[in-house]
C-alpha cells in the first residue's frame, strides 16, 4: 500500500496537545511520506516541543514553517499545500488525533473506489471532553454521505470531522483551488472548500470513529460562537443564489437560516447582556422577513421570540 501522502498540521499555542497529535500521525499503520507543520506565530513552546517530539520518535521527514505573524488556519494550511510533495494530503488540527488505521482504511477506499473520480474520503469521529470520550456530544460525528455531494453540501458541512478527518487527492486542489483566504469565509473555510470540490469530484466515507476531536475552551468555535453562526447564515444565503437548486434544497436552506438566526440572537451574542440589544436585533430580523414577504417565517419568528422573552422573564423573576 502506498504511503505517498503528506500530513499538514497547522498549530498555534497548543503545545500541550501536540504530542498526542504527532504521535497519532507517526504511529499510523501506513506511515506518511512527510509531515508539514505550520507554526502560526505561537507564543508558547510549540516550536521547541515539535522538534523534540519528532526527534524522540526518530522521524526525520518533517518540515516546520513558522509564520512571522498569525495568518489563521486557512492560510496556514495553504502554505502546507504549497510545499506538499505527495499525491495525497491529509490535514490534522493540532489538538486532535487519529486512530492507528485511519489512513490505511482511507487508502483502501481509493484503491477500490465505489465512485469514479473519487477525490476525498472522510471518517466518523469521537469527541473528547474533559479527557473522556463522549459519544453522544453531537450527532454530526457520523459519516454517512457519499457520491456527488454538491447539493447536499449547500445545506451544511456534512463532512464529519472536516479538516482533521479527510484524506484528499492532491489533484483536487490543483483543479479546485485551496482554502479560501477571504475574510468572509473565516470560520467556514473548510465547508466552502468541500462545496467547491464537490462540483468536480466525488466523496466517500468510512463510518468508523478514526478521529478524536478534543473539545476545550480554546477551540475557535467555542470562543466565538456568535461569529460562527453569523458566518453560517451568510454562507447559507450565498448558497441560495446557486442556479437550478431543487425546491427541497431551497426549503432546507431557509430552515437552516431561520434556526441559526434564532440561535445567534437569543443564545450566543447576548448571553448575559441586556435585553435591549436582543430586542433590536429581533425587530430588525423580523422586519427583513416581512419586507421579503416571508410571512410564515415572520410569524414563526415572532411566536418564538415571545416564548423566549416570557421564559426568560419568568426565570429572572423566580431566581
Amino acid at each position: 500500500m502506498t504511503n505517498d501522502y503528506s500530513v499538514i498540521i497547522p498549530t498555534k499555542n497548543q503545545s500541550i496537545y501536540l504530542e498526542d497529535s504527532i504521535h497519532s500521525v507517526i504511529n499510523q499503520t501506513v506511515s506518511p511520506r512527510e509531515v508539514i507543520l505550520i507554526n502560526d506565530n505561537s507564543e508558547d513552546d510549540t516550536l521547541e516541543k515539535c522538534k523534540i517530539i519528532f526527534e524522540n520518535l526518530n522521524f526525520k521527514n518533517f518540515r516546520i514553517f513558522s509564520n512571522q505573524v498569525s495568518l489563521g488556519p486557512a492560510k496556514s494550511r495553504n502554505i502546507g499545500i504549497m510545499h506538499n510533495k505527495s499525491k495525497f494530503i491529509a490535514f490534522l488540527d493540532s489538538d486532535d488525533y487519529w486512530e492507528k488505521t485511519k489512513i490505511e482504511e482511507q487508502f483502501k477506499k481509493f484503491n477500490n473506489p465505489n465512485f469514479l473520480n473519487l477525490g476525498v474520503v472522510y471518517t466518523s469521529h469521537n469527541f473528547l471532553i474533559n479527557n473522556e470520550i463522549d459519544p453522544n456530544f453531537n450527532n454530526s460525528q457520523n459519516a454517512k454521505y457519499s457520491g456527488y455531494l454538491f447539493y447536499k453540501l449547500l445545506t451544511g458541512n456534512y463532512i464529519s470531522g472536516s479538516c482533521s478527518s479527510v484524506l484528499c487527492k492532491k489533484e483536487v486542489f490543483e483543479v479546485c483551488g485551496n482554502f479560501s483566504e477571504n475574510e468572509d469565509d473565516f470560520y467556514v473555510e473548510d465547508w466552502e472548500l468541500w462545496t467547491r470540490i464537490s462540483k468536480k469530484f466525488n466523496f466517500d466515507f468510512i463510518d468508523k470513529k478514526l478521529l478524536t476531536i478534543r473539545v476545550h475552551d480554546k477551540n475557535r468555535s467555542s470562543e466565538t460562537s456568535y461569529q460562527v453562526d453569523k458566518a453560517l447564515v451568510k454562507t447559507f444565503n450565498q448558497n441560495k443564489k446557486n442556479s437550478f437548486l431543487p425546491k427541497k434544497t431551497l426549503k432546507q436552506l431557509d430552515d437552516e437560516i431561520f434556526s441559526y438566526n434564532i440561535k445567534s440572537i437569543f443564545f450566543d451574542d447576548y448571553r448575559g447582556k441586556n435585553w435591549k440589544g436582543v430586542v433590536k436585533s429581533a425587530v430588525i430580523l423580523n422586519f427583513k422577513y416581512l419586507r421579503s414577504f416571508q410571512l410564515k417565517e415572520a410569524v414563526l419568528f415572532f411566536k418564538i421570540s415571545i416564548k423566549i422573552f416570557i421564559k426568560s422573564t419568568i426565570n429572572k423573576f423566580f431566581k
